[in-house]
């Protein structure tokens, strides 16, 4: 009974994702929450704990990689991608 317990429990993504990708899902959660706020929806409406630990997996973050994950639509990309997606060196800060 405790596996399943664990199961449906949370997930520890710092067990899941390498440091890293750790790193990158944790400013996600932060970018997730202030996209939530503003928007005024939960932030798992913006994307999921799993749906951010899916795209905090890669260094760079293209539109074509979110959209092959599970969960992530057009939809969701129109409303929220832009602002999880990795810009140039160039484009910071504009």
């Amino acid at each position: 009974m405790a596996a399943a317990e664990r199961e449906r429990g949370r997930v520890d993504y710092r067990e899941v994702l390498d440091e890293a990708a750790f790193q990158r899902f944790s400013a996600m959660r932060e970018i997730r929450k202030r996209v939530a706020q503003e928007v005024a929806v939960p932030p798992y409406a913006v994307f999921t704990d799993q749906e951010l630990a899916e795209i905090s997996k890669p260094e760079t973050l293209t539109a074509e990689i979110m959209k092959n994950i599970k969960g992530i639509g057009e939809k969701k990309m129109e409303k929220y991608g832009h602002h999880f997606l990795t810009k140039p060196a160039d484009e910071k800060g504009k």
